[in-house]
C-alpha cells in the first residue's frame, strides 16, 4: 500500500511539474492586461503564445508599431518569490535586450540595450512637431521602479546624427525649419522623481528633456543647439542661453 502511495505521488508531481513548467503563457492574459495598465497607461497586451517560462507577447502601444516582447524565465528565483528573466523587445524599427529583476515591491532592469530608429521615434515625435533621421542606440541602462514611478536610472544613450524637421501647428503662424545636426549623446538620470536626459555634443549640454510622474515632459533647447545645427538664435543670446521651450504630456498622471 505504501509502495502505491509513493508511486502515486511521484506521478502526482511529475504531472504539477508538467503542467508548471509547460502551462500556457495564455492563462496568465488577464492578469498581465492588469498590471500593464496600471504600470504603463495605454500599453496594450494583444496576444501571448507559447508558456509561462519561455514566452511570447505582442504588445501595442498608441501610434507606434507592434512590439513582440520574447521571455526566458529563471525558475529558481521563484522559490523566494521573485522573478528574473532575459528579455527581448524587438518590431519594425526597433529591437532591444535586458535582464529583468521583479518582486512584489520592486522592479529592476540591467543591461538595457538596443537600437530604435528614426522612424519608429517619429510615430511619437511628430505631434511636438519633430521628425528625425538616423539612429538611436542605448547603452548599457539601468533602471528600477516601484509600482509607482521610477526610483532610479542611469545610462546612455547615442544618436548616430542627420536631419531634424521641426513643422510646428500652422495655425501658430510659426515657419517649419530643416536642420542637419552631427553625432549626440544623452545621460540619463533622475533628479527628485523627474526622469532627465542631458543631450550634449563634445561635452557641451545642446537641450534638456525633463519627464514628471504626472506624464508631462519638458524640453528645454540652448541657443548652442541652434549655433551647431547654422540656424539663426536670438541676438544677444549666449550659447548656454534656453532659447526655446516646450511642454507635452505624453500618458495620464500618477500623482
Amino acid at each position: 500500500m505504501k509502495r502505491i502511495l509513493l508511486y502515486a505521488g511521484a506521478g502526482l508531481l511529475t504531472f504539477l511539474g508538467f503542467i508548471i513548467f509547460f502551462a500556457p503563457a495564455s492563462l496568465l492574459y488577464g492578469t498581465v492586461t492588469n498590471e500593464l495598465n496600471k504600470a504603463v497607461p495605454g500599453l496594450q497586451l494583444v496576444s501571448l503564445s507559447d508558456t509561462i517560462w519561455n514566452g511570447r507577447a505582442q504588445l501595442r502601444y498608441r501610434n507606434f508599431p507592434n512590439s513582440e516582447l520574447v521571455w526566458n524565465l529563471a525558475k529558481a528565483p521563484l522559490m523566494f518569490a521573485k522573478a528574473s528573466a532575459d528579455l527581448t523587445l524587438n518590431g519594425e524599427g526597433h529591437k532591444l535586450e535586458a535582464y529583468l529583476d521583479l518582486d512584489n515591491s520592486a522592479t529592476h532592469l540591467d543591461n538595457l540595450e538596443g537600437t530604435i530608429t528614426s522612424n519608429y521615434v517619429n510615430q511619437e515625435s511628430r505631434n511636438l512637431g519633430l521628425t528625425f533621421t538616423g539612429e538611436l542606440q542605448l547603452l548599457d541602462i539601468s533602471l528600477s521602479a516601484d509600482r509607482g514611478w521610477l526610483t532610479g536610472i542611469s545610462g546612455k544613450l547615442h544618436w548616430t546624427g542627420g536631419r531634424i524637421h521641426y513643422a510646428p501647428d500652422k495655425s501658430a503662424g510659426v515657419p517649419g525649419q530643416v536642420f542637419e545636426l552631427p553625432p549626440l549623446d544623452g545621460a540619463l538620470s533622475l533628479d527628485d522623481k523627474v526622469l532627465v536626459l542631458d543631450i550634449i555634443h563634445e561635452g557641451a549640454n545642446l537641450a534638456l528633456v525633463r519627464l514628471r510622474p504626472d506624464g508631462w515632459a519638458e524640453i528645454i533647447v540652448k541657443a548652442r543647439l541652434f549655433d551647431l545645427a547654422g540656424v539663426p538664435w536670438p541676438a544677444g543670446s549666449s550659447l548656454d542661453d534656453t532659447v526655446l521651450q516646450l511642454e507635452q504630456q505624453l500618458f495620464p498622471g500618477r500623482g
